[in-house]
């Protein structure tokens, strides 16, 4: 498969939402910008399952994370704080308080 083919391309692109949780991780990470687009927007139907698959990518996401926090789109801004980030937290705690999955 080719790599683009797990990018969505609707807002309701549930069939490319589920690609995405049986994709490669290796997949995944040559889309991760483009799939960060479909986050613009925290009430888009698919942007849900797109955190879920993103939130395996954590450090691999910073750069990305810290050009949206960089620029000029307030609603962007505030459904990654409000979403992604917020998970990414909680999963990073999770394992640090976790003595087995350290």
């Amino acid at each position: 498969m080719d790599h683009t083919e797990l990018i969505p391309r609707t807002k309701v692109d549930y069939e490319r939402a589920n690609q995405l949780k049986k994709a490669k991780k290796e997949s995944i990470l040559l889309v991760l910008p483009q799939l960060l687009e479909w986050l613009q927007d925290i009430n888009w139907p698919i942007a849900q399952d797109i955190e879920d698959v993103l939130v395996d990518f954590e450090d691999h996401l910073i750069p990305h994370i810290q050009a949206v926090l960089n620029s000029g789109d307030a609603g962007w801004k505030f459904s990654m704080l409000y979403g992604l980030i917020t998970q990414l937290s909680q999963s990073q705690n999770r394992v640090d308080s976790n003595p087995v999955l350290r």
